[in-house]
């Protein structure tokens, strides 16, 4: 007669799973690598927009250097015009436009940067066509748009129609970033309403490049052909759009 001794069962056995107390210790490790990555993630998202931008700006630095050798030093401007159609840097007619592209710039996202909150009116494939004859680029532009386009703004500041125009091309900014706060001095205010913005993109520009809620600083193109970043810290108002909310531009 055999006798049966059924086995003890050992505390491997018997833990099937995990404890409600090691499942709390995993969710919060979890949670403290997330927010440990997530600024780092972040900070190379913006890397990589900053780069983008500032190839931009370059395209838009060679395309201009081979219009201008062409045409007498002029920037592209529409010669039979007289009035502008729109008063913000970054309003110009389709005509101008079409000079640039004409130059060598076929890719529409040259003229957007791509950390602009405010682009192509809510899509990344169409110009922002505010009109049939007038567009919303995604930098301020401060070339004349029509020969005697005479706007000028503060702290040297003024709209360029020949490379001739000063003798310090290698400091002349004429592309810049779009950093615009509604005040000129502290606090400043940098979320500028707009209708023309679509909802999705918050209803209102901001700047391209931020740390937090504020400007990190923004990529500028200047007259010699050269672009370069600038840090907030280092900038100034320098214009102040006409028109709805009247806000001022810092590069």
């Amino acid at each position: 007669m055999s006798l049966f001794i059924p086995r003890k069962k050992t505390d491997q056995s018997l833990r099937l799973g995990f404890t409600l107390i090691e499942l709390l210790v995993v969710i919060a490790i979890i949670a403290i690598l997330a927010a440990m990555l997530l600024p780092a993630l972040s900070k190379a998202k913006e890397r990589a927009m900053r780069a983008s931008c500032m190839s931009n700006t370059r395209q838009i630095g060679i395309a201009t250097a081979i219009y201008t050798g062409d045409n007498k030093d002029w920037l592209p401007t529409e010669s039979a015009a007289t009035t502008l159609s729109g008063t913000w840097p970054h309003d110009m007619t389709v005509a101008v436009v079409d000079l640039f592209q004409a130059a060598g710039l076929p890719n529409k996202m040259v003229f957007y940067c791509p950390g602009t909150l405010a682009i192509v009116n809510g899509n990344d494939t169409n110009w922002w066509n505010f009109t049939s004859t007038r567009r919303v680029l995604g930098y301020g532009f401060f070339n004349k748009r029509y020969p005697t386009d005479a706007r000028t703004g503060i702290n040297g500041c003024f709209f360029i129609g020949k490379t001739t125009e000063t003798n310090q091309p290698s400091e002349t900014a004429w592309v810049v970033d779009e950093t615009m706060s509604l005040t000129q001095t502290p606090p400043y205010n940098w979320v500028i309403p707009s209708s023309n913005v679509p909802a999705q993109n918050g209803g209102a520009y901001k700047p391209a490049h931020r740390d937090g809620n504020k400007p990190a600083g923004g990529n500028l193109l200047f007259l010699d052909g050269h672009a370069s970043w600038r840090q907030f810290t280092f900038m100034l108002p320098q214009y102040q759009a006409t028109g709805s909310s009247q806000p001022w531009y810092f590069y």
